[in-house]
Formats: structure tokens, C-alpha cells, sequence
């Protein structure tokens, strides 16, 4: 157990929820809470390192770290359009738009709960509606 607490807003230390993760080997572990805080997990000193709030949505549904170290996640409350950022730890936060697939429709990423690297580097994301889809980001 940490003796500190992971981040939220004042008033609200008690009802924020480590809500993503990922991480670990050689990179540090990263988490997201359901206000929508990335934090980096400082084992050694038994805390968490808040890093910031990618965007003004709550909500930090999934998190990835690319091969070079590089976190990517999404924001966003469960029945809203979601946001894709990256954070760089030389650069900090950068937004980098609604997630939109336009093939043979429009169609806009709403809820994603899952994340990972794959193997050639692009960032897999994973949907959480009633018609899910495999967002593939090329994070090279």
C-alpha cells in the first residue's frame, strides 16, 4: 500500500478511483483516475507523481507506452466523444484530437477501455460500446 494518495481535485481525495494503468519493465508504471489525472507510480518512494490532466473531460479510460517510452491514452467521461493525447516526460501533454474513422462511414470513437503496444510500435486501442472497434494509432 502507498502511503500517499493518488491525485484528485480538493474535496474529492475520497471518491477518486485509479482507473487505468500500464507500464512496468523498463519503463515506470503509469495510472489514470476517473477525474481524469495521469500520475506516474514512484515505487521506491511509496508515491504518486501527478503529472497533470490531459484534457478538461474526467475520465482516463485507457493507457499505452510505445517502445521509446512515450504514454498515449484516452480521456473522457463514459457517455462522451473521447480525446487521444501522448505525454512525453522532455515534452509534456499533447492533444492530439477526437480518434475518427472515415472508410465507407463517419465513424467517431466514443468509450475505450483498453490499450497496448503492439509489436511494430503502433498503439492498439480497444472500444467499449455496443459496436466495438480496434483503433489502431501508428505512433512511429
Amino acid at each position: 500500500m502507498l502511503p500517499s494518495r493518488i491525485p484528485s481535485s480538493k474535496g474529492c481525495e475520497y471518491s477518486s478511483v485509479w482507473e487505468s494503468a500500464a507500464g512496468g519493465g523498463r519503463w515506470p508504471i503509469y495510472g489514470g483516475t476517473n477525474e481524469g489525472f495521469l500520475f506516474r507510480l514512484d515505487a521506491r518512494a511509496g508515491r504518486a507523481v501527478n503529472l497533470g490532466k490531459p484534457a478538461v473531460a474526467r475520465g482516463l479510460r485507457c493507457l499505452a507506452v510505445s517502445k521509446s517510452g512515450i504514454v498515449y491514452g484516452m480521456t473522457g467521461e463514459p457517455e462522451g466523444l473521447a480525446r487521444l493525447f501522448r505525454y512525453s516526460p522532455a515534452d509534456g501533454f499533447t492533444d492530439l484530437g477526437r480518434p475518427v474513422l472515415s472508410q465507407k462511414a463517419l465513424w467517431r470513437g466514443h468509450r475505450f477501455s483498453a490499450a497496448a503496444c503492439g509489436p511494430a510500435g503502433a498503439i492498439i486501442f480497444g472500444e467499449d460500446d455496443t459496436q466495438s472497434h480496434l483503433w489502431v494509432y501508428d505512433a512511429r
